[in-house]
């Protein structure tokens, strides 16, 4: 059949033109993409393709959020009831039309409105999700053998990736649900998570029976209403739960308004950053000594935010005191809009070349409170409430209705009554629903017994072997994190771990490669680094380390020389050695290019297959791949060329230990590498998550270089009232942070009390904890003032009520 170019049915593959190109260009094959050779590479690309597409189908099908919605979900069957020969071939009229009968399931699942035969079974098998009105199944002869309609047709369930993703979260697929519908399901259980809290359980069943609601807000709608019956503590816009503030609840409607509270927002102290300022009552208020003050909230970010509109801002302002507000970079020092008051619009005014340009902020925001005062002897400003409001864009909403899961009616006082009959006996609602729990939940013999009950333990069906646990069974977090090794990479993560070994509380972070900094500096962090130094390197450039690298880590070599390279040249025996060996065909001038830079010019060696030799000109290297050659090489001349990269090393394993060799004699030699064989994990013994020693309970652990300054710190105190008796005590805990809001250690905090003894008990993390003893008699209810400071200057301060005993003592 001669060749018509290639169309649709036979495509011109990437692949066949990435061998043609590798090909001699002498070659017809090599530039001519119609030649007989490229038509017969290209039959072996497609099929590649073909297998690359089903691998990546594969790879994307094991993520919800990109996984094929049109993989088959459901299908439908009709059983015939006849014998049929799989040797025979037959037909199948569906809705009175011939459908294409096909004879592997790979035809069937590509093809819509296909049909396949199960011989076996006794089945017709139809690619559509609603069934026909008609069915008939005719032989070769034309006969027909079987007729059906709908009725005689039922769905079959395909099972796919989908059903896979919802087996790890505890789901099935409801009777006839796509797969779009299903995935969002699944989604929900994460935006939705349930627990054995009242909540925790509206969630889980609303994800499980697909009642969670959704509907859009648009933009630019100034509010979003949701029905009344509404649970308020399932209302998401996007992927966050609604805020307080932003709900209106009306008696028919609930209302999502398009604005945001800053402060108060129930926020721990420690979440804004105070300079001279203190929270009093609710209030923002300068410190009792200072002139002005600032206050920088945590950071503000709404996921349907178009931009911000105005600032809402309700204060107390004597006279010739004054309020403002700048609005900040979400992590950077610089305001977009500075000095704002109540109802300012948050718009930013550019001028440039002498014409005014304003631009609206549509970012993530701080807000940066500044109060001021002439001097102390004028009352504070104090600042009670600070609003945004924005304009929103298109958001989805989702939320569940009290109406369609009720937990609470076992509370019910009216429901109680029906339960029971006037002497107390069971009603029949009670026996009907002890016999629905029973039939639907079969741990019980037969059925309630009313004044005990026994756990039917024999039975396998009921046990849960071979079971996946359930999202909703108890975690077993702890269990596997004392007992074993949690991660993701390798067989390693899987290992059994030695229980002795595990049984503290210090953290595991994964070894490997990070990256850090403005600029992404690599690091690498050993789970059990050792180092060695020498001071210089041997006669034949080498040093002997006593261990040997494990699990593939990298080695770091530092010098006189700066950090070294290793490289993996290989002689012809596969052994490592330090020069590598290239053939290159020299082009008629006196450049020759090699593979690598930064080549030393002093183990370079040059010969052809005359035994010529050539000698690099080094008064003409630049560093690069590039070497000039004296005398010139001839045209299509075959150069052999043996060389050495500048500052490189390599590492032979030996019995005992192994042996670095050097490209160059090295100095003041300093090497680190991996000597952990069984685990993967470096262990860190400065940090402690042992609840029983440590306060924090959530957060991110961060790896860094340094530990920041405290520049912040918060107290409280438990209980804040005590009685001058000279035994009450009060334990107050004083928290670091730095400018990041991360938690810094001080071992030398200090505190003083106006009254009262006050005395360190412990330091643990960024925590200090002192104990306040009170006084044992005043005359008056007194504040106990106390301080707290680290070297720095950096403090903080706090109070205790000591109430006076009976007549003043």
């Amino acid at each position: 059949m001669p060749f018509n170019g290639y169309n649709e049915n036979f495509p011109y593959s990437n692949k066949t033109a990435i061998w043609a190109n590798n090909l001699p260009p002498w070659m017809k094959m090599a530039n001519d993409p119609t030649s007989v050779g490229q038509q017969f590479l290209n039959s072996f690309a497609l099929t590649l393709d073909e297998i690359d597409d089903a691998i990546n189908q594969a790879l994307y099908n094991q993520y919800i959020g990109q996984a094929n919605l049109g993989e088959i979900a459901w299908v439908t069957k009709a059983f015939h009831g006849l014998r049929l020969s799989p040797s025979k071939r037959y037909k199948v009229k569906a809705g009175g039309n011939e459908v294409n009968v096909v004879s592997t399931l790979r035809e069937f699942y590509e093809n819509k409105g296909s049909a396949i035969l199960d011989f076996d079974k006794m089945l017709i098998y139809l690619n559509t999700e609603h069934p026909y009105d008609s069915l008939e199944l005719i032989d070769r002869d034309g006969q027909t053998i079987w007729t059906g309609n709908k009725s005689s047709q039922v769905k079959h369930h395909v099972w796919n990736c989908f059903d896979e993703l919802g087996l790890l979260v505890g789901l099935m697929r409801r009777n006839g649900e796509g797969n779009e519908d299903f995935a969002k399901r699944i989604k929900n259980v994460f935006r939705y998570p349930g627990n054995s809290s009242h909540m925790g359980l509206i969630f889980g069943l609303a994800g499980q029976m697909d009642l969670i609601e959704s509907i859009t807000w648009e933009k630019n709608n100034e509010r979003c209403v949701l029905p009344v019956d509404t649970y308020i503590e399932s209302i998401k816009v996007g992927n966050r739960f609604s805020r307080p503030e932003e709900l209106e609840i009306k008696e028919d409607a609930v209302e999502i308004k398009n604005e945001v509270l800053v402060f108060p927002d129930n926020k721990p102290d420690q979440d804004y950053t105070l300079n001279k300022c203190e929270i009093q009552d609710g209030k923002i208020v300068l410190a009792p000594s200072a002139l002005s003050g600032i206050i920088t909230t945590p950071v503000i970010s709404i996921d349907n935010l178009e931009h911000w509109n105005n600032l809402i801002l309700k204060a107390d302002i004597p006279e010739e005191t004054a309020v403002s507000v700048d609005v900040m970079h979400y992590e950077l020092d610089v305001a977009h809009v500075e000095n704002l008051t109540d109802g300012d619009e948050v718009i930013v005014t550019l001028i440039e070349d002498g014409a005014e340009e304003k631009y609206m902020v549509d970012s993530s925001v701080r807000l940066r409170v500044k109060l001021s005062r002439p001097d102390t002897t004028y009352e504070s400003p104090s600042v009670e409430l600070i609003m945004l409001s924005y304009e929103n864009t298109d958001a989805e909403v989702t939320y569940i209705k009290k109406d369609s899961i009720k937990l609470d009616v076992l509370s019910d006082e009216q429901f109680k009554k029906e339960l029971t009959n006037p002497d107390g006996s069971p009603s029949n609602e009670l026996k009907q629903w002890a016999q629905e729990l029973s039939d639907m939940i079969p741990i019980l013999w037969n059925k309630f017994i009313w004044d005990e009950a026994y756990w039917d333990v024999i039975d396998k069906n009921l046990m849960g072997l071979d079971v996946l646990p359930h999202r909703w069974d108890p975690t077993i977090d702890r269990i596997a994190s004392k007992y074993l090794q949690i991660g993701v990479g390798d067989g390693l993560d899987l290992k059994v771990a030695d229980i002795a070994k595990q049984s503290d509380w210090n953290l595991r972070i994964t070894s490997g490669t990070y990256f850090a900094g403005e600029n992404l500096d690599e690091y690498y962090l050993f789970a059990k680094p050792t180092t060695e130094f020498f001071v210089k390197s041997d006669e034949n450039n080498q040093v002997k380390i006593s261990g040997t690298p494990m699990q593939g880590a990298p080695v770091i070599v530092e010098t006189d020389n700066g950090y070294l390279t290793q490289v993996s040249f290989l002689d012809e025996d596969f052994n490592y050695t330090i020069e590598n060996e290239e053939v290159v065909i020299a082009d008629g001038g006196p450049d020759i290019y090699l593979k690598y830079n930064d080549l030393d010019l002093n183990h370079v060696n040059i010969t052809d297959n005359d035994n010529g030799s050539y000698t690099p000109l080094i008064e003409q290297y630049d560093t690069s791949n590039r070497i000039s050659l004296s005398p010139v090489p001839k045209r299509g001349t075959e150069l052999r060329v043996s060389y050495r990269v500048k500052n490189s090393f390599i590492i032979s394993n030996e019995e005992n230990g192994s042996t670095i060799t050097f490209s160059e004699e090295q100095n003041n030699i300093k090497i680190t590498y991996e000597d952990s064989s069984d685990t993967k994990y470096y262990v860190e013994t400065r940090v402690t998550i042992d609840p029983s020693l440590t306060h924090f309970n959530q957060g991110f652990i961060y790896v860094a270089n340094q530990i920041g300054d405290t520049v912040r710190m918060s107290a409280s105190a438990d209980p804040d009232i005590v009685r001058a008796n000279g035994y009450d005590r009060s334990v107050v805990h004083i928290d670091c942070f730095d400018q990041w809001g991360n938690p810094t250690n001080n071992n030398e905090i200090s505190g003083t009390a106006s009254i009262g003894i006050l005395t360190l008990v412990a330091i643990s993390g960024n925590r200090s904890t002192f104990r306040y003893t009170a006084p044992s008699s005043i005359a008056t209810d007194t504040k106990a003032e106390l301080t707290f400071s680290v070297p720095n200057g950096t403090s903080v301060k706090t109070s205790i009520l000591v109430k006076a005993g009976e007549n003043g003592a």
